[in-house]
């Protein structure tokens, strides 16, 4: 009997003559140019990720003090991190991509992009309500430097989602 907890995925390593694993699954291959495509995901991955972090390094908008201000930047860090996770796993798994990598990837890259989108725009959000709360005081540059990056992150993040869509894989003959 099967441990419930074992994944699916490890059904496809069997044991070598000299007791490695191979992996005997399907492979996959991104067609067309796949360095160009990604070298492509990889520079909309930092838009998307450098940004949404960057804005912990700053006080303005309220990101030292206030509690609605920090609370969808935390979540969009989150993603963030979430997301930088699924495309370095089909950026580091070179020209052949597993079935098990791919199928994750294409599961949880949507949901972590849109996420990032999301709560980067109700730090958007949040941002303004306490910008016109409490005056734009003498942050203001600083402020609406902290707004930009949050629309970087956000716009880059849908492109993101939007090209990985787009990408076609192949199915490799074993």
């Amino acid at each position: 009997m099967k441990n419930p907890m074992r994944r699916e995925y490890l059904d496809d390593f069997r044991k070598d003559s000299q007791g490695n694993y191979v992996y005997s699954g399907q492979i996959y291959r991104i067609d067309g140019s796949g360095k160009k495509i990604k070298v492509i995901l990889l520079l909309l991955l930092l838009l998307s990720v450098l940004p949404a972090a960057a804005a912990g390094f700053t006080t303005a908008g309220g990101m030292k003090d206030t509690f609605y201000v920090i609370i969808p930047y935390i979540l969009e860090v989150c993603c963030a991190f979430g997301l930088s996770w699924n495309v370095l796993r089909l950026l580091m798994s070179g020209e052949s991509i597993k079935e098990y990598v791919l199928s994750s990837v294409s599961k949880y890259l949507p949901v972590f992009s849109y996420g990032l989108s999301i709560f980067a725009f109700i730090s958007i959000v949040c941002i303004t309500v306490f910008l016109v709360k409490t005056g734009l005081g003498g942050e203001s540059m600083l402020s609406f430097a902290l707004i930009a990056c949050k629309l970087v992150s956000l716009l880059s993040s849908l492109i993101l989602i939007r090209f990985f869509k787009k990408i076609s894989f192949s199915k490799e003959d074993n």
